[in-house]
């Protein structure tokens, strides 16, 4: 009908699948963040520059004058030297932990440890046409987002009343939205 030849079409596997969805709902998701102790962020999936991790990085200082938090970042790729500089650079060598990235088949349970879900991503022509698989995965085990505003992002986000959404890269403002979801546990 439309004359897309079925040959140059591709599905990408970004998603979580059904079987995917079916064992998060199994997952316990009645923990909750333990009194006096830090909170605890994630982002998980590939490390680049585009992925926008530094400002969330660059924010935690202006978080840490409120609340203890940590942010850990599961992934692999060509930027990770560059957000392990930027986290001496910072003095956060404590509060942000790298980690390898996982098999498929252990991120559910990795993730339903942590209290909020980050897609920092840089908002551009690019990312406002995609929609990030780990978004879908941090909803799926009960994580609150906390997410640039991308287009799609943002709708969803807006409609699930799941997370919060940060209008600029100023780490005064994600600080801010970070400190807000804090209080809001």
């Amino acid at each position: 009908k439309y004359v897309i030849n079925k040959e140059n079409v591709s599905v990408l596997g970004n998603y979580p699948d059904r079987h995917y969805i079916a064992k998060a709902e199994n997952l316990d998701r009645t923990r909750k963040h333990e009194f006096n102790s830090p909170v605890r962020f994630v982002y998980a999936g590939n490390l680049s520059k585009g992925k926008g991790i530094q400002d969330v990085i660059k924010s935690l200082p202006l978080v840490h004058q409120k609340h203890d938090c940590t942010l850990t970042v599961i992934g692999e790729g060509q930027y990770r030297k560059n957000l392990e500089d930027l986290v001496i650079e910072f003095g956060l060598q404590e509060k942000v932990i790298f980690k390898p990235l996982l098999p498929p088949g252990k991120i559910l349970e990795t993730l339903a440890k942590f209290d909020i879900g980050i897609c920092p991503y840089l908002v551009n022509e690019f990312s406002n046409q995609t929609m990030p698989g780990k978004l879908f995965e941090y909803m799926s085990v009960g994580l609150p987002v906390l997410s640039s505003a991308r287009k799609p992002v943002l709708r969803i986000i807006n409609e699930t009343k799941c997370g919060v959404i940060y209008h600029s890269r100023k780490p005064e403002e994600i600080a801010a939205k970070m400190t807000s979801m804090i209080d809001n546990m």
